[in-house]
């Protein structure tokens, strides 16, 4: 298959452009930055220069593959708009293409709300923490879309060698002084400080993931988080 990846460089979308390689599929993926473009190259996938912000940019090459990944975030106050207008794009332009392309979305953990003891499933009721309920009603415009083959993956608090989310925790930390020690800090100071999404931060969550294990194949191999990045 010939797969387009939205956010290709970033924590998930640099795992989804490997694996995808891994196994023989042509792997083209969109990058701002001429950085990001040379980084794609040196994993032998096919750069594809363009913004997110922008889709009329890059949107054609969407006629010329069997599917897209859509792991892509523009974290800001305008991350709504901008998902939105790239997700719209996507479909109607896959509207007016061969049929059952395959579009994956990324969803997230913090859709669901706070679980605590509970371990949330696929059938779990929907809670997003504020600066996120806009991502549903994008998500159910993926899976209602009759033309493509609509999945949406909700990722738990993801991690990797350079840290993932929880390095942008550390730094967010350090924004708030926190330097050393743990600190117990309100949540109100800091979406503040920091913004809407740390709410999510502050989230008890357990999520299931074995309807991947069942259906995909999943199997976890990375289960110590603290010895993956000590």
């Amino acid at each position: 298959m010939k797969v387009l990846v939205l956010g290709g460089t970033g924590s998930i979308g640099c795992a989804v452009v490997r694996v995808l390689q891994e196994r023989n599929h042509e792997v083209l993926a969109l990058c701002r930055s001429a950085e990001a473009c040379e980084l794609l190259r040196k994993t032998g996938a096919t750069p594809i220069e363009g913004d997110l912000r922008d889709p009329v940019q890059w949107i054609d090459i969407v006629k010329d593959v069997d599917g897209i990944v859509h792991a892509a975030a523009a974290w800001g106050e305008d991350m709504e708009a901008i998902d939105r207008r790239a997700t719209e794009a996507l479909l109607e332009t896959l509207q007016h293409g061969p049929s059952s392309k395959a579009f994956i979305y990324t969803g997230g953990c913090w859709l669901y709300g706070e679980t605590g003891d509970v371990v949330a499933t696929e059938q779990s009721p929907l809670n997003p923490i504020a600066s996120f309920t806009w991502s549903i009603p994008i998500m159910q415009m993926v899976l209602s879309a009759s033309y493509i083959r609509g999945m949406v993956i909700h990722p738990a608090m993801v991690y990797e060698r350079n840290g993932g989310v929880f390095e942008h925790i550390f730094e967010d930390a350090k924004r708030l002084g926190i330097t050393a020690d743990p600190v117990v800090c309100d949540v109100a100071s800091a979406v503040t400080e920091i913004g809407a999404w740390a709410e999510g931060y502050a989230l008890d969550q357990q999520m299931s993931g074995q309807k991947a294990i069942e259906q995909l194949g999943w199997r976890p191999k990375h289960v110590d988080v603290i010895a993956d990045i000590a």
